[in-house]
């Protein structure tokens, strides 16, 4: 059975669980916290430009801290009523006007949060701003920091600055050595964990204790299996404070034993609870070694007061997000223990690390059947069967709809449907089910009743405009169209759709220009590309047509459509060598289409 939190994520239909697995890190971290009076931020609220969407994890955060006061940010204007104790707030993330006004009138906060832009440059504005306003003790979590790899978002393999996880990894290795002289903010920083896409930072209380029994504390009555490597003397001590636990020193006299002898040690005493790394033989060897003989769960806990041991955990430190790494980098080296480090802290001359699966899916390329997301998608659905509530449908119908599982996807637009759902992303999905079950009349039902409650999204006028080109009522297809291009005047799609339904009609000019401006609002787009070049030639403009056409092709020389409408204009033109090579193509690329069948046909037998 999961955590609270992750139970009450499942409900609201936070991302934090399912996209992502944080919700149980979360629950590590504050479930201390949880019956205090804290004062919490959240940067970013979701739901990008809606104003009546997201605020899924602060209503997630409003429950599980019944205490709480909960605030959220965002640089959108957000209508949310959530409750008297969430309160809601439009501004920047790195305005540090904004900020110091925020934490001035509504904190200061116990937790902050950074669910916001993602991009690195942001990221670390709002920690070096908001860090130092922290309560004593306080904890900022960073989310997402996997975008530290990725360049559209100003990252990196070589984590060249600014960039998340390369600027946290430094303040990690800097607290491990002992003697380092701290910079102000790195003063203030008592801890640093990290879990996958994610770095929890630690406010320092004043009292902190940096001693590796403060991490084993909780162990010291417990008989369980302890491995120390070079404790020396100090192995009469770590046995009076584990009076209960088996202990066993790797090192006999200062000396390391012979391959042979340690197998036959951690045949015989193993697997291990715990390992302490106390010496100052070599980490990577330790690690390849020992590593393996702790239990899961079992705890890797290493003095890091010299540079190269600090160093060789800051490596560890990047690695520990290996799947997004390897999602734009490939043939990156990673460390191979880096799928088996579930979590890692360091703190002033140690680190620990927490032996555990570390193999979530990246939400950048989520594979769908790996199986611990086929565990989240199974708990998230026992969980909405006994608490259905409509956020957390729809981010499942969401989930199940791109997982390809029709069968659970269904099952929770049903539920929807039963508890009168009326947000604009039920309507979204449950029309496009209806589509894809060929059931227009119900598709035409539920747009006309989306319109009636959200007249102005852009995205429900185009759904009704399409459902009525299915039916062929173009003067109404065209209608909703165009009102959708109102809305959304930069939106291409939209334009392609209404450029469609008027040709449809017969105003093939206005057709061609509605698909002009779409090609010059995304121009890298090679479907847009076809339709105006489909356009061009029913409108008798064949050279421009060619030109367009191969335009697209250049971008993506695979999709057969652009053959096709490619030998219509040379063979509009008397090109007709030229228009039965392209439409061979076209028929090779869909080789079972019997439109591109005939019109080969045609065109040989001409």
């Amino acid at each position: 059975m999961k955590d609270p939190l992750t139970r009450l994520a499942i409900t609201y239909g936070t991302d934090k669980f399912g996209y992502h697995d944080y919700t149980p890190n979360y629950h590590a971290l504050l479930k201390h916290l949880q019956d205090q009076p804290i004062r919490l931020l959240e940067i970013g609220v979701g739901g990008y430009q809606d104003a009546d969407r997201g605020g899924e994890s602060l209503e997630t955060w409003r429950d599980f801290f019944p205490k709480g006061q909960i605030t959220g940010i965002d640089i959108q204007d957000k209508k949310l009523d959530l409750g008297e104790r969430v309160t809601i707030l439009k501004g920047s993330q790195v305005d540090p006007d904004f900020l110091q006004t925020l934490v001035r009138e509504h904190g200061p906060y116990d937790v902050i949060i950074d669910d916001g832009s993602h991009k690195n440059e942001h990221v670390l504005t709002s920690f070096e701003l908001l860090f130092p306003t922290l309560v004593p003790g306080g904890i900022y979590v960073v989310e997402d920091v996997q975008t530290a790899f990725f360049p559209r978002f100003g990252g990196s393999l070589e984590m060249t600055a600014p960039n998340s996880v390369g600027y946290f990894a430094r303040m990690a290795e800097k607290l491990q050595c002992e003697g380092h002289e701290f910079g102000p903010l790195l003063e203030q920083v008592a801890g640093i964990e990290r879990f996958h896409n994610m770095v929890a930072l630690h406010k320092s209380a004043g009292t902190d204790r940096h001693d590796m029994l403060d991490e084993l504390a909780d162990h010291m009555d417990q008989a369980i299996n302890i491995l120390t490597v070079g404790a020396g003397d100090e192995i009469t001590d770590w046995q009076a404070r584990f009076p209960k636990a088996l202990l066993i020193d790797l090192l006999v006299d200062g000396k390391k034993p012979a391959r042979k002898d340690v197998n036959q040690l951690l045949d015989e005493h193993g697997p291990f609870d715990i390992v302490l790394d106390l010496g100052d033989i070599n980490t990577n060897g330790n690690l390849g070694r020992l590593f393996p003989a702790l239990k899961t769960g079992g705890r890797y806990l290493a003095r890091t007061a010299d540079p190269s041991r600090a160093a060789f955990f800051t490596d560890l430190f990047v690695d520990v997000d290996h799947r997004e790494i390897k999602v734009n980098f490939p043939d990156a080296r990673i460390n191979p223990w880096a799928e088996e480090i579930y979590a890692m802290k360091c703190r002033r001359g140690m680190v620990s690390l927490q032996k555990g699966v570390n193999d979530y899916p990246s939400n950048f390329a989520f594979d769908f059947e790996h199986p611990q997301a086929l565990e989240a998608f199974d708990l998230m659905q026992e969980v909405l069967e006994e608490t259905a509530t409509e956020r957390g449908l729809l981010l499942f119908t969401d989930l199940m709809t791109r997982a390809g599982r029709a069968d659970r996807a269904t099952r929770m637009l049903e539920k929807l449907g039963k508890i009168e759902a009326t947000s604009r992303s039920y309507f979204n999905m449950a029309v496009r089910q209806n589509k894809i079950d060929q059931n227009w009349d119900e598709a035409m039902i539920l747009c006309q009743k989306a319109v009636e409650l959200y007249p102005d999204d852009y995205r429900i006028r185009s759904q009704l405009g399409a459902a009525y080109s299915k039916i062929r009522d173009w003067s109404s297809a065209v209608r909703e169209f165009a009102r959708a291009v109102e809305l959304a005047p930069r939106d291409p799609l939209v334009r392609i759709q209404l450029a469609n339904a008027l040709s449809r009609l017969g105003q093939i000019d206005d057709a061609v220009a509605s698909a002009e401006t779409a090609v010059e609002l995304a121009p890298a787009n090679a479907g847009h590309k076809i339709q105006l070049g489909r356009l061009l030639v029913d409108a008798g403009r064949y050279d421009r047509a060619i030109s367009t056409l191969k335009g697209a092709l250049e971008i993506n020389h695979e999709v057969p459509n652009a053959y096709r409408q490619l030998s219509r204009a040379f063979h509009e033109l008397g090109r007709n060598d030229e228009a039965l090579e392209v439409a061979e193509t076209a028929l090779s690329l869909r080789p079972d289409n019997q439109e591109y069948r005939r019109w080969q046909e045609k065109l040989q037998a001409a």
